[in-house]
């Protein structure tokens, strides 16, 4: 009896171990690093949060920013382009310069010319941009002043022209097509088409006309003969060296 007492005690001893045990196992198995990498995790959830509140929070500043940038432009673009205004005293001295120009293609000055009254190291674009709107101020007003939205620059002015001409054509286009003599009016509009600024694009030209144009190009773009020389030379070779290649090929 006292052997199986016994007995009996060390079962109750070794299962109570028994279960420490396995506790004990358990909670050695999760241990400091998954602790650790618990708490990793929680905050790079938290630092994931505060990165999207962060974006929002600097999308935000910069709509503010670009919001007075951009009405601070529109104010700008009023003052330039109003009677004393920059663009308007810009276009007005380049409308007087084109108008005394010696070179047959329209609108262009020499270099040598817009040197001589300080207007050469003005962007090329804001010349070409105040010019546009001195010849056509009373196109490029209208656009203005029906427009819902107000504008920064005489550029947007002039893209928003180029859209509406090419909404009238498009609807020209499309109530000629609709015409019983639909096909002679597409003849029409299809001509009408090649015919840039009362230029005939499609017009061929005669070597002397063409050697013209260039010697005017050359004198626009303060160039000599013998530049235009030394790039046909290397043009050329280009050409050869090409055609030679595919015919080897």
């Amino acid at each position: 009896m006292k052997t199986a007492t016994n007995k009996t005690a060390t079962n109750k001893a070794t299962t109570t171990n028994k279960g420490k045990t396995v506790m004990a196992n358990t909670i050695a198995d999760l241990g400091p690093d998954d602790n650790q990498q618990a708490i990793v995790d929680k905050q790079d959830k938290t630092a994931e949060i505060l990165t999207m509140e962060t974006r929002a929070a600097e999308g935000k500043a910069l709509l503010q920013e670009w919001k007075s940038k951009d009405k601070k432009a529109q104010k700008e673009f009023t003052q330039d382009i109003s009677e004393t205004g920059f663009d308007t005293r810009l276009g007005n001295l380049l409308n007087v310069l084109v108008s005394e120009s010696t070179l047959k293609r329209e609108n262009t000055i020499s270099r040598k010319t817009l040197t001589a009254n300080n207007l050469y190291e003005i962007h090329k674009g804001r010349r070409s941009s105040a010019l546009w709107f001195v010849q056509n101020k009373e196109t490029a007003l209208d656009i203005i002043n029906n427009a819902t939205k107000g504008f920064s620059s005489i550029d947007a002015v002039y893209n928003k022209h180029i859209e509406i001409q090419k909404q009238i054509a498009a609807e020209e286009k499309e109530l000629n097509a609709s015409d019983t003599d639909s096909d002679s009016d597409a003849e029409e509009i299809e001509t009408d088409d090649s015919v840039i600024g009362g230029i005939d694009m499609n017009t061929s030209k005669t070597i002397e006309e063409i050697a013209t144009d260039v010697l005017e190009q050359l004198k626009a773009n303060d160039l000599q003969i013998v530049d235009l020389f030394a790039a046909l030379t290397k043009v050329v070779a280009k050409a050869e060296t090409i055609a030679v290649n595919k015919l080897a090929a």
